[in-house]
């Protein structure tokens, strides 16, 4: 258990008010009384405080009740040392809440969704007494709560966690607008009941945390929303547990959705009654999130005379709470001595249960042991499984919890002193009257509409900075949306090119914009420079154009019979290898992967799975054991990278033909099925090359929904183009190899970056071919930073500029059309790179220069070329093709314009694994952005002077309005990338 910071433990008393003690607000800690009082107190019906980690409120809403509250707050900035005390009197019983005294805990990790959390952990102190400071003092109950003392004052009170959520976002962030309402009771005086406390189905859920089994009851408030209360059997003045098994529970039970989000957790007591003053304290506080999907617990089973709702419980589905068998005892209110529903039943820990520690999602290299999975808990991959197009989000840092850190004390001591209430003196908060119905606006907490009004007003400033913050700046690494493979939607999405409206509009395009810059080139000698750079780009917008013209969509039918040709079964099917290249790669993205790698729908016979480890790492050892994989480190780490790699497996396998799966890609199981017919039918193919696929998701960052979705243009109608010509390019994942089109090579190309180009155009050359099927068999994960996304788009020019500057290439067996194939790729990188200085420079320079030629209709030219980029896409794309695209083809820009500087210099590449610690720790992304904040300043800055100039000497005002947007839109691009260091 964790050390406890001492608890302001007391009392703080209204002064003047009729029928309260008046005294002097104060408290007294463990050791010592708090000289200095309290940083702020709220008394009556709303106050509000708000902290940089916690948020206070006084949250009283029937003040007229002639009664009072006030809440006192301690060290409200202090993270570690923030408390508060209350204190109430709340003398009418008319069976309501009056009162919720609480703090909001503050998190970025919120809102989340349910199957997203792996831990939940959540920590608090509490007080409750009577009477003044030296009544509770001398009091015989255990220390913190004077029970003698709230008993004779027939108080009405609980002890509560109140967590909020919906499934929509912004709706689980409002106690409001949130369906679903979860409370956690560690501690009550008297006897408040819970809402479905007196149902059928009463008592029917339980499930254990820490040393005791928390009671489940469900219910619907006067405003319709569902609320779940999990009751703790005992008082637990100190909490610290991980309540996400509580969590699991509800959704894995389907009793509220899994997406569902939560978006607010609060700790308070809600007061009902009492004759006198109340005091409640509180303090210690304290939460911690960890992402990454649900952990391995165990549920307790559902009791047998319950009947579990068949749908969520909801606002919409009143009826699954009657859905009950009629002999479920509830449990019922009895006279003070006797037994307590909350008690009897639930006191004494499940069999086998002890001191709770929690399973980690990882193994880190010191752990001995791997973590187990359940089939019942997690189940194991099947075909089935990947019609579901939702990922599994984890958190990008291994969790390691350490062993034994969620036991708790023995608190029996506290369970023994338990004293039940007269049930008789019970508010009714517990059952849902058609009179509390009719009372609900006043009877609620946080009803009052201008209230919530006030708390959103406050925070708007803070969101607006929490979003500022996760865009340009995260205080935490990215969180890692896990993939699982194409679904059968998926897999065909790229068999239709759709490409005739694609090029129709394109073409149109490239005419207009080509005619533009002709016009400005050819309209004074200043500019004719300008038409080296408009010759290049329509040089490669001619060819690539050309090829696409000619190129045709595959031809799915053929393909079909040739998978009838060639059944595959133990005797037929040929011998594959699977390759597992990884270096240094958390432990949950290759987990992922192997999971739906063993799962590939081929004669166990004839299939191996070699782990590459480059990382030589023990806890991928073991996990690779475990899946019955073979574990390869090679002697020659780290000569040729990956390249190294796979050349010193390939010389000690021996599979007619291997795969190659990056650490990220999750492969269907009917993967190696749709290749293997493309190789059996043609004997001179050496590669198979599929899709890269990548689906974009809400819960990724911006960076990884921009980088999927420019992926699709290339897969789905590049590829598909010069497969015509036999001249699609090999990109090293999700491709089956042929090993006798490697062999008289050692394997795949021997260089330190971008092997897969090379292994597929040095096969090309040998004689052998390269074929591309439009079939998206395995899901990957892109780049999740700006950094790591740069990187990586340099690597990969680097490729395809180092082929193209090597002389072996003008001289190789290609023909002549897959030259120009080859080369329409260098000409697009370069071409994109060049396009970062010259599309904004005409505008610019014919203000300054020519400005009777500057008209506002000169954009017309431009318009079709906008519209192409930022509609048309739109419509074309499977992906969501949104504004991050954009943004991340200004770095992609950016990448390619280093990678050919770099190339031209003779600057050796230092590639780096995705996983590496060391990788994209270069500089050269810092001087990209240096470089683009010079540029963009002297765009910004020649445009302002020009137009500030020109209508200083009576230039008509509306001519330059088009050049301003343009230029704005294009600052707005690139800010991102200006912005983001990370």
């Amino acid at each position: 258990m964790r050390p406890k910071a001492p608890l302001v433990t007391l009392a703080s008393f209204l002064m003047g008010y009729p029928g309260a003690t008046a005294s002097r607000p104060s408290t007294i800690s463990d050791s010592s009384k708090r000289s200095n009082g309290y940083d702020a107190v709220m008394c009556g019906e709303d106050g509000y405080v708000d902290g940089p980690v916690y948020s206070f409120n006084s949250d009283a809403w029937n003040a007229e009740d002639k009664g009072f509250q006030c809440l006192s707050v301690i060290n409200e900035s202090s993270p570690t040392s923030a408390g508060f005390d209350a204190t109430w009197h709340w003398p009418i019983s008319d069976q309501s809440v009056h009162s919720f005294p609480h703090v909001t805990f503050s998190s970025n990790d919120l809102p989340i969704a349910l199957d997203n959390v792996y831990a939940l952990r959540l920590a608090a102190r509490w007080a409750m007494s009577a009477g003044t400071i030296s009544s509770a003092q001398s009091s015989s109950a255990p220390i913190g709560v004077d029970y003698d003392g709230l008993r004779n004052i027939k108080a009405e009170a609980n002890v509560a966690f109140d967590l909020f959520l919906d499934q929509d976002e912004d709706n689980s962030k409002s106690a409001i607008n949130a369906d679903y309402e979860i409370m956690v009771w560690i501690g009550r005086v008297g006897s408040p009941y819970p809402l479905g406390y007196d149902s059928k189905n009463s008592a029917c859920y339980t499930q254990q945390l820490g040393i005791f089994n928390f009671t489940l009851y469900l219910g619907k408030n006067a405003r319709g929303t569902s609320v779940y209360t999990w009751v703790s059997p005992t008082d637990e003045t100190i909490f610290d547990e991980d309540i996400s098994p509580l969590l699991q529970y509800l959704w894995r039970n389907e009793l509220v959705s899994a997406d569902a989000y939560l978006g607010l957790v609060e700790f308070g007591s809600e007061a009902f009654y009492s004759e006198n003053n109340v005091t409640f304290s509180a303090g210690d506080f304290s939460m911690q999130i960890w992402k990454g999907g649900p952990s391995v617990i165990d549920l307790n089973p559902i009791g047998e005379h319950c009947v579990k709702p068949t749908s969520p419980v909801g606002p919409e589905a009143d009826k699954a709470l009657l859905n009950m068998q009629p002999d479920a005892p509830p449990p019922s209110p009895t006279a003070l001595g006797s037994t307590n529903p909350f008690e009897a039943r639930e006191y004494e820990a499940s069999d086998g249960s002890g001191p709770r520690t929690t399973e980690t999602s990882s193994v880190d290299s010191n752990s001995s042991q791997l973590r187990s999975v359940p089939n019942d808990v997690v189940p194991t991959l099947t075909l089935k499984d990947c019609q579901s197009s939702t990922p599994r989000p984890l958190s990008s840092t291994s969790l390691e919890i350490p062993e034994g850190s969620h036991q708790k004390e023995p608190i029996s001591e506290k369970a023994a002193n338990y004293v039940n209430s007269d049930p008789e003196s019970t508010s009714g908060r517990g059952v849902v009257t058609t009179q509390q119905k009719q009372e609900a606006d006043a009877s609620q907490p946080n009803a009052d509409p201008s209230k919530e009004t006030k708390q959103k007003s406050r925070n708007i400033f803070k969101r607006i900075y929490q979003s500022f913050r996760r865009t340009y700046c995260p205080v935490e690494e990215a969180p890692l949306v896990l993939p699982t493979c194409p679904t059968d939607a998926e897999k065909h999405s790229y068999l239709y090119t759709n490409r005739v409206p694609l090029y129709i509009f394109g073409i149109f395009s490239f005419i207009s914009l080509g005619a533009g810059m002709w016009l400005f080139t050819l309209c004074a000698a200043p500019f004719y420079w300008y038409g080296v750079f408009v010759g290049f780009v329509n040089l490669y917008l001619l060819i690539s154009y050309w090829v696409g013209i000619v190129g045709k969509d595959w031809n799915f039918e053929a393909h079909k019979q040739r998978v009838e040709r060639y059944p595959i079964t133990e005797e037929t099917a040929p011998t594959i290898d699977i390759y597992l290249p990884v270096c240094a790669e958390e432990l949950e993205i290759l987990d992922n992967t192997w999971r739906h790698v063993v799962q590939l729908d081929w004669p166990a016979s004839k299939i191996k799975v070699h782990v590459l480890d480059d990382g030589a790492k023990e806890t991928v050892r073991r996990l690779a054991e475990e899946y019955g994989f073979n574990y390869i480190v090679r002697d020659d780490r780290p000569r040729l990278k990956k390249a190294g790699n796979l050349r010193w497996a390939f010389t000690r396998t021996s599979g007619d033909f291997f795969v190659i799966f990056d650490a990220d890609f999750c492969p269907r199981p009917d993967f190696v099925k749709e290749l293997v017919v493309e190789q059996l039918d043609d004997a001179k193919i050496a590669i198979v090359q599929s899709p890269q696929f990548f689906r974009v998701t809400d819960e990724q960052t911006w960076v990884e929904q921009g980088a999927g979705a420019t992926q699709e243009l290339f897969y789905r109608v590049v590829q598909v183009n010069r497969d015509r010509w036999g001249a699609s390019i090999c990109v090293g994942s999700n491709a089956m190899y042929r090993r006798a089109a490697l062999e008289e090579v050692g394997g795949t190309a021997e260089i330190g970056f971008s092997e897969d180009v090379h292994t597929g155009f040095g096969a090309v050359d040998r004689g052998w071919k390269v074929r591309y099927i439009p079939l998206c068999l395995a899901t990957g994960v892109c780049p999740p930073t700006p950094r790591s996304f740069f990187s990586q788009q340099m690597r990969w020019a680097r490729g395809s500029t180092t082929l193209l500057t090597n002389g072996h290439f003008w001289v190789s067996n290609l023909t002549f059309v897959q030259k120009v194939c080859y080369l329409c790729g260098f000409l697009y990188y370069s071409a994109v790179s060049i396009g970062i200085f010259i599309s904004p420079v005409p505008g610019i320079l014919l203000l300054w220069i020519r400005p009777e030629w500057f008209k506002y209709y000169n954009l017309a030219f431009a318009i079709p070329s906008i519209v192409y980029g930022l509609v048309v896409f739109r419509f074309w794309a499977k992906a969501s093709y949104g504004m991050n695209v954009q943004h991340v083809m200004l770095i992609q820009s950016y990448a390619y314009l280093t990678a050919i500087k770099d190339r031209l210099f003779g600057i050796e590449l230092l590639w780096a694994a995705s996983g590496d610690a060391k990788a994209h720790k270069s500089h050269k992304y810092r001087n990209m952005r240096i470089l683009c904040w010079v540029w963009m300043t002297l765009v910004m800055g020649g445009m302002i002077s020009a137009v500030v100039w020109r209508l200083l000497h009576g230039f008509p005002w509306y001519d330059p309005i088009p050049l301003i947007v343009l230029n704005v839109y294009n600052f707005y691009v690139a800010q991102r990338f200006l912005f983001c260091n990370w």
